[in-house]
């Protein structure tokens, strides 16, 4: 798959074709997409200065298919900037729309923003089969919290970790005659939650590292670091080991000696010097 292929889509379908983006990752957008206010919608309220870090929908008419697709294959592979959408709504009432989903409320009811602009939260929120760089699959909402959600989108795609395009689960030739009967904000239960913390943590191990311990994966392409992180919470499990103090003393492990550090006799004598120390620093 490739841009060209996920505009022609749009077009075909007779749909519009949207880009979701996110100037915290990208500081030129949405201005690099289109200088027409009315071809853009920022989705969340407040001043200048709130706008200026919030996700934005940008509207690209055919015209300008070329010019955006030429910016969008430079700049998303490599960056968590963008996600492109068909859908027949106009601009002003898909972003009310999308606007009306990015709160929901926890299972004692406090409300949080569901960042779903990120590609990695919209992955393992919608799923997506195909994508073996996601850490939890999902989906994690639930059928009927999707297709409320989803209802005006008939296609949604982004670039992986690996900077592969991906569709998520989530395919229709037009929208639904009827309603959904789930109006947001959407509630979700505590094995949603558990499932949305779990998908973090990789990246929190990384930001660790990083601030923390930058020699560790120095030596590592950074392209190829959060899939190693992956695979080493993983085998720590398989394990029976939990906490991320843990996990970061299992991965700094195998970082140091070697992935199948912990299938030798060497390896068994790290694990069991270090971790226990870990889960305990964990629970202080």
């Amino acid at each position: 798959m490739d841009t060209q292929t996920v505009f022609g889509e749009a077009d075909s379908l007779g749909a519009h074709l949207y880009v979701l983006v996110d100037p915290l990752q990208n500081g030129s957008l949405p201005g690099a997409l289109s200088v027409r206010s009315d071809h853009v919608a920022c989705l969340m309220d407040g001043g200048a200065d709130v706008r200026a870090v919030s996700p934005h929908l940008v509207y690209i008419p055919p015209s300008h298919f070329e010019s955006a697709r030429a910016w969008l294959e430079r700049h998303g592979p490599s960056s968590p900037c963008a996600t492109l959408l068909a859908s027949p709504l106009p601009l002003a009432a898909l972003a009310a729309h999308l606007k009306s989903f990015l709160r929901v409320r926890l299972p004692d009811g406090e409300p949080i923003v569901l960042a779903y602009w990120d590609p990695a939260i919209l992955a393992t929120l919608a799923g997506s089969a195909e994508d073996e760089t996601l850490f939890v699959k999902g989906p994690v909402l639930s059928d009927a919290q999707r297709q409320a959600w989803l209802a005006p989108i008939l296609r949604w795609t982004y670039w992986d970790r690996e900077g592969a395009l991906r569709q998520i689960d989530w395919r229709q030739a037009r929208m639904p005659a009827s309603a959904a009967t789930l109006r947001p904000p959407f509630k979700l239960d505590q094995g949603q939650v558990d499932a949305l913390i779990d998908a973090s943590v990789p990246d929190g191990v990384l930001l660790h590292f990083a601030e923390r311990a930058p020699s560790v994966l120095a030596d590592m392409p950074e392209r190829e670091r959060y899939g190693f992180i992956c695979r080493q919470i993983n085998r720590a499990r398989q394990r029976g080991i939990e906490g991320t103090g843990a996990w970061m003393e299992y991965c700094a492990l195998a970082a140091r000696h070697g992935e199948a550090f912990d299938a030798t006799s060497e390896g068994a004598v790290l694990l069991t010097q270090l971790l226990p120390a870990a889960n305990d620093r964990l629970q202080a």
